[in-house]
């Protein structure tokens, strides 16, 4: 019989709010972004997604509410602050 090492997991304290979404997403001169995030699919080749700008554009909402809707349409989606990516790296999405 072999063993099995199982990894301590490390908490996250990241949630999706549910205010967060598509269809309330103000989007101005960014619909080419939103229609771009929003036609990934399983079989795409992105496996990750950064939005990079000043603050108050909607960046958070707007990756919170494709996260969202991903993991609606059965996709393996996760929402990871910079912050947090900067402390955990990768490990934080491992597993």
């Amino acid at each position: 019989m072999s063993a099995i090492h199982i990894h301590q997991q490390m908490p996250l304290d990241v949630r999706l709010r549910d205010d967060l979404t598509i269809a309330n997403f103000y989007t101005a001169e960014n619909r080419r972004v939103v229609n771009e995030l929003t036609s990934f699919t399983p079989a795409s080749d992105i496996n990750g997604v950064a939005l990079v700008g000043e603050t108050g554009l909607g960046k958070t909402h707007l990756l919170q509410a494709i996260t969202q809707a991903s993991i609606e349409q059965g996709q393996q989606a996760i929402y990871l602050p910079i912050k947090d990516w900067k402390i955990h790296g990768k490990d934080a999405i491992q597993g």
